[in-house]
């Protein structure tokens, strides 16, 4: 098995760098947050006139089907620049779910959209739990004949304030079964408000859902959608950690550079041996970090019959490991680094939000317990 990116991919990662670079790089996150709309709409035009929000999708509807591996040299470079983009959300978790369980009127139009950048996806479900049963929705449509009424309200929606397009999972009223509805922002009864999240580089918005009326064929696959949830969040989860690994990389880049100019008794701090083994130890978490998301992408596209465990095998591993390297780089500075004017908290900032979204580590760690049964039953007589 081959962990590293080939010519193709190592192009492909080259171009996007070089593209990013043009557009100011880093720059780019702080004009979102003084500019979210302006700044995001114009870069999310640029990468889809790249092609890249359609290396998903199928050639059929438009884009290049590719593989999952295709899109780890893109995420890295996300990571990279802490892009304000909902990317991972619409080009591989929308895409994924649409295609595994849309019908072809669907895959025609959100997966063209997608790929031409003509739509861009928010994710109304919460990813805190790894079975559907246990996925808390928040919003309970109830069936009128050929429509349903969605109501209720779910926080903490990635990029909400600027997608068009929401994937919705809620109770139905009456049922059982959970179900998957395709909504766009602008249908009556939709209301988006202001979140708040650490990272502000990724703002969150409130959606509330005020007897909105979708039809029937906003219903996204029945039974096969909601197994597209989970399908979609591993390969979400895996893509999220090669961002991970880009931002983990440009840290450890940034306290390396530190470390070999800043001046502490006459010589570079990066000669003392507290310094040097801390950066060498956080070059080492990034490297096992990259093969883990190499791993999980590989695993999805193959389709090994344990990608679950290793998708969060390295989700887990992936989010600690970003956090310390983070902290480590913070530290390294002094007091520099938690300044505005430095970069070094806007990297700790997203790892922190990104731990937790697509599930926490200790929520990935349960998986991988309940994949190898190892979860005990209680006696009756305790």
């Amino acid at each position: 098995m081959n962990f590293s990116l080939s010519e193709e991919e190592q192009m492909l990662q080259s171009t996007a760098r070089k593209y990013l670079e043009s557009l100011g790089g880093i720059q780019l996150s702080h004009d979102y947050m003084l500019n979210k709309e302006g700044t995001i709409h114009s870069l999310w035009d640029g990468v889809s006139n790249l092609g890249l929000t359609g290396l998903l999708v199928p050639e059929k509807y438009e884009g290049m089907g590719l593989g999952l591996t295709s899109m780890i040299p893109i995420a890295e470079e996300i990571g990279r620049y802490l892009l304000p983009l909902p990317f991972l959300e619409s080009a591989i978790f929308g895409t994924v779910l649409i295609s595994m369980a849309g019908t072809e009127e669907q895959k025609m139009a959100y997966l063209t959209g997608i790929a031409d950048g003509s739509i861009q996806v928010g994710l109304c479900l919460n990813l805190s739990e790894h079975t559907i049963e246990k996925i808390p929705s928040g919003i309970l449509a109830k069936r009128i004949n050929n429509s349903f009424v969605l109501t209720g309200e779910i926080s903490h929606v990635r990029y909400g304030m600027d997608v068009n397009h929401f994937i919705v999972i809620a109770d139905v009223s009456g049922e059982v079964q959970k179900a998957v509805f395709l909504v766009t922002r602008n249908q009556e009864g939709i209301t988006v408000k202001p979140g708040y999240s650490l990272d502000r580089t990724a703002e969150n918005a409130n959606i509330i859902f005020n007897n909105v009326i979708v039809h029937s064929k906003s219903l996204l696959g029945g039974k096969l959608g909601l197994l597209g949830v989970l399908e979609s969040t591993d390969a979400m989860n895996a893509s999220l950690c090669s961002t991970m690994v880009g931002g983990m990389g440009k840290v450890v880049e940034m306290a390396a550079e530190y470390a070999k100019i800043r001046q502490q008794f006459g010589q570079p701090i990066g000669r003392f041996q507290a310094i040097k083994h801390r950066i060498a130890d956080m070059k080492v978490e990034l490297e096992i970090s990259r093969s883990l998301s190499y791993y999980a992408a590989i695993a999805i596209d193959d389709q090994l019959p344990n990608k679950e465990q290793i998708v969060s095998a390295a989700k887990a591993f992936c989010s600690e490991a970003y956090v310390r390297i983070a902290s480590h780089n913070i530290q390294i500075h002094g007091g520099i680094g938690v300044t505005a004017e430095h970069d070094a908290h806007l990297y700790l900032k997203r790892a922190k939000v990104v731990e937790g979204y697509g599930g926490t580590p200790v929520l990935h760690r349960e998986r991988i317990a309940d994949d190898l049964n190892l979860r005990e039953e209680v006696p009756n007589s305790l």
